[in-house]
């Protein structure tokens, strides 16, 4: 189908979920574009896109028709959780758009194993629901998702609980300031962990996409919780927040490298996985030999 409607949107919300292309990067994309056209597929639901987002920006800013696939979702929030699943897939993340999509997808899961247990999703009516069968219901408890994830993202599973919360607490501040929101996940602008977990109050991406009604305690629970600080009041700057902040991750994907050479048993590997590890592995050599040579000779 081709596409250059006015009526697909593309959902701010969903599209914080994406991690920007760099300058390079989108001037690569806009010179393919323009040189021989859209060759790829966008997906959308309805009318709402939901990939490719910025593919679909410069097709629209000079009017290149582009093709795009329907897909079958019951909700937004499974879309949610298909793109964090992607971006912490397919991409090189900065560490607080990291451990916002693992916690923004903790979120998500929650919600969609509520569904599970209710045997539907919660667009059906009731009478048409039929109960969960017991033995499914320990594989979407919450304790069950968080060991799940830690153990594919190699974090404890306390630690998918302060990534959920530092979420909603991004979610927070791009209901305030959606620039801000979009500075701190690509690493712009550097405010520490602690103060953006102090906005995660209740309206983080995955309520406002699911639109539940408010619980009737909700301002009694938020008179209790402390006020937040200000957006505005932005730490002082640090030069080397954003370098020291790489050099503290960078050991953990040593690590899950070094992991990966003990346990996994490379002679019963296919090619096709081994040649997506290469490609992956040569991705990040690349890029770290870039940095290496921004940084200079040390």
């Amino acid at each position: 189908m081709s596409a250059n409607d006015e009526n697909l949107k593309i959902n701010p919300r969903l599209r914080l979920l994406v991690l920007p292309l760099t300058t390079s990067e989108r001037a690569v994309l806009e010179k393919e574009l323009l040189t021989v056209g859209s060759q790829k597929q966008v997906q959308c639901w309805y009318n709402c896109i939901i990939s490719e987002f910025e593919r679909v920006e410069i097709c629209k800013q000079y009017h290149i028709p582009f093709q795009i696939i329907q897909v079958n979702f019951r909700s937004e929030v499974e879309i949610v959780a298909q793109i964090c699943e992607r971006e912490l897939r397919e991409r090189i993340l900065p560490p607080d758009m990291r451990r916002y999509l693992i916690g923004t997808l903790y979120n998500a899961e929650k919600i969609i194993a509520a569904h599970r247990v209710a045997g539907t999703d919660r667009y059906k009516e009731k009478h048409h629901r039929e109960p969960s069968k017991a033995k499914c219901q320990a594989d979407v408890r919450p304790s069950h998702i968080r060991e799940r994830l830690g153990a594919y993202y190699h974090l404890n599973p306390a630690t998918i609980t302060r990534y959920a919360t530092y979420a909603e607490g991004i979610d927070n501040i791009f209901h305030d300031d959606s620039q801000m929101a979009a500075q701190i996940l690509c690493g712009e602008v550097k405010m520490p962990v602690d103060l953006v977990r102090s906005h995660a109050i209740s309206n983080s991406i995955i309520s406002c996409v699911e639109k539940e009604a408010p619980a009737k305690n909700t301002q009694d629970r938020q008179e209790l919780l402390p006020a937040a600080p200000s957006v505005k009041d932005m730490p002082k700057f640090d030069p080397d927040a954003e370098i020291n902040s790489l050099a503290l991750t960078v050991p953990s994907w040593v690590q899950s490298l070094n992991r990966t050479r003990s346990t996994a048993r490379m002679s019963l590997t296919t090619d096709e996985g081994r040649r997506r590890l290469c490609e992956a592995l040569l991705q990040l050599i690349n890029t770290a030999d870039k940095m290496r040579s921004e940084l200079g000779a040390m």
